[in-house]
């Protein structure tokens, strides 16, 4: 698992490179039904995070993390976060979570077996979460770079469904490696988000990862 991860971190630039991205702001668009989709991520060292999706202006998902509060929104409406999903989160929402997963004893982190991904041979690592929920990552053979995520969602009739995340055209910013376009699970169908801007370490709001109280 370490020789995997190791090659993953030198790919993006090696831990140097990583150690000097304090923030970061990507951009993405997406098509869904006609309409463009607005992915915005914004991530401050170590583990503060923001994502919001907007349609035409309207903010349709919104979640902010703070290191240790979590608030998440779905169209103006607020979803409590379970304790679970706050210890997730905290290594999760790390720029390189893979970075901590060997030291982190709530983590576990086991090398699955090799497969072919798109025709090229790849490395699965299963990760399992405090909360028992796992993800498995797939990582180029070549390359070292992540292609892809696999995490299981369970359906209305209690069904577990794949939920596959797509990882390509890495490109360089200020030295860091930063896959600019990401195939997203959305409900039963994907959508394809490509980079439209990113920001290394650019100037954040003061607020962009301020959780206020919720009252119950």
């Amino acid at each position: 698992v370490q020789d995997v991860i190791n090659s993953y971190v030198k790919a993006l630039g090696g831990r140097e490179a990583v150690r000097n991205v304090k923030n970061m702001k990507v951009t993405r668009e997406a098509e869904l039904q006609g309409q463009v989709l607005t992915i915005t991520e914004m991530f401050e060292s170590p583990n503060k995070t923001r994502s919001e999706v907007s349609m035409m202006g309207m903010n349709l998902v919104e979640m902010v993390f703070d290191g240790k509060k979590m608030k998440r929104t779905m169209q103006g409406r607020s979803q409590p976060a379970s304790p679970e999903e706050i210890e997730q989160t905290k290594v999760t929402s790390q720029l390189v979570p893979e970075l901590t997963y060997m030291s982190n004893d709530k983590v576990e982190a086991e090398l699955v077996k090799a497969v072919n991904i798109n025709g090229k041979p790849a490395y699965e690592i299963k990760v399992t979460y405090p909360d028992g929920n796992s993800i498995s990552h797939f990582y180029d053979a070549e390359t070292g770079l992540k292609v892809r995520d696999i995490e299981f969602a369970q359906s209305p009739a209690g069904e577990q469904i794949p939920q596959i995340t797509e990882y390509d055209d890495y490109r360089e910013v200020e030295g860091f490696m930063v896959p600019h376009f990401l195939e997203i699970p959305i409900g039963p169908q994907s959508i394809e988000a490509k980079a439209k801007e990113v920001l290394v370490n650019p100037s954040l709001p003061a607020d962009a990862f301020k959780v206020e109280e919720v009252e119950e």
